[in-house]
């Protein structure tokens, strides 16, 4: 593969900013559960397709934004490629959809989510409102 694939190495951000656009399509191919993936977010933010595996928080990363295949599946990884090398209409289904998916990942909406969760900790998981009455003692949580 070495005449069809660069292997560039590490990148600043600068010069990601620069290559990631210059790609229709971005493979996360990993092979553990990937506890988030903002490589996958940063994909679809420079306008790539990304493909990438079904474990861990990849999916939430990629959305709507591209084709999931199960960690170590080299044929479901070669058959999204084959077909979004071959269908213009589908790349565009899936790149038409990073706009409203990167919202979520906007500071004002990350802040909301957080403070959704410790919401719902502090009211012991019920979804309640906090009491009038004042803090109470805190629940131990995993989070």
């Amino acid at each position: 593969v070495a005449d069809q694939v660069n292997f560039a190495g590490g990148k600043s951000s600068e010069e990601l900013s620069v290559i990631l656009p210059r790609h229709k399509i971005m493979v996360v191919p990993s092979r553990w559960l990937e506890p988030f993936g903002i490589v996958a977010v940063e994909g679809v933010a420079s306008g790539c397709v990304v493909v990438g595996t079904t474990g861990g928080g990849l999916p939430e990363a990629i959305g709507p934004c591209g084709p999931l295949y199960p960690n170590g599946d080299v044929e479901g990884l070669t058959g999204h490629l084959e077909k979004l090398l071959s269908d213009d209409q589908l790349m565009g289904h899936y790149r038409m959809q990073s706009e409203s998916h990167l919202r979520r990942f906007r500071l004002p909406e990350v802040a909301r989510s957080y403070l959704r969760i410790f919401e719902k900790l502090l009211n012991g998981g019920n979804g309640a409102t906090p009491s009038a009455s004042g803090p109470r003692e805190p629940k131990q949580a995993t989070i």
